[in-house]
């Protein structure tokens, strides 16, 4: 089989080649935040880099993995680089799914924790149909404010993209997070 031969290490890691794209192009920054959460949970070190090129609140990504080198244009790159590892945490912002119900756990923010339960299907229909970036104009407006003001979904431009990751490997303890 291909790979066998690899080091456990290297299996436990992906690595993206090229610097990703945040804040200015909408695909763009749309399509590097599903892929940061869609990788998140897999358990894998991702290691990755990351230009800021545009107006974006980098603190709704901190459940991401952060960035091993980030530039923001600025001289405090380094300073938004270490916030976001700092607060990063596995786990910290999730959802799963139920029989007519999705459960979000949001702790980006330790000092206010929530837990929102959506069960209107109208909510969880823009919630699933944003895991892909999603134009605006293809989602009920209501539902997609709601969802904004909750924080969990990022709007770039005219795209929106869901942010919580849904959690593939609980981590043990499993209530560590």
């Amino acid at each position: 089989m291909p790979g066998r031969d690899l080091p456990l290490a290297a299996a436990r890691m992906s690595a993206i080649d090229e610097p990703l794209d945040l804040g200015g192009d909408p695909a763009a920054t749309t399509q590097a935040v599903a892929l940061l959460r869609d990788l998140a949970p897999t358990g894998q070190r991702i290691e990755w880099r990351g230009r800021v090129t545009g107006p974006i609140d980098l603190s709704l990504l901190h459940h991401l993995p952060p960035p091993t080198e980030l530039d923001d244009g600025t001289d405090d790159a380094c300073d938004a680089k270490d916030t976001w590892a700092r607060s990063h945490g596995f786990g910290s912002f999730y959802y799963r799914m139920g029989p007519g119900f999705l459960q979000v756990k949001d702790t980006r923010n330790p000092d206010s924790p929530s837990q929102t339960v959506l069960e209107n299907p109208e909510l969880i229909d823009v919630f699933t149909t944003c895991l892909t970036p999603t134009a605006v104009r293809h989602l009920e407006a209501p539902a997609l404010r709601d969802l904004l003001r909750r924080r969990l979904l990022l709007l770039a431009g005219d795209l929106a993209v869901t942010l919580p990751c849904r959690l593939t490997r609980w981590p043990i303890p499993f209530f560590a997070i």
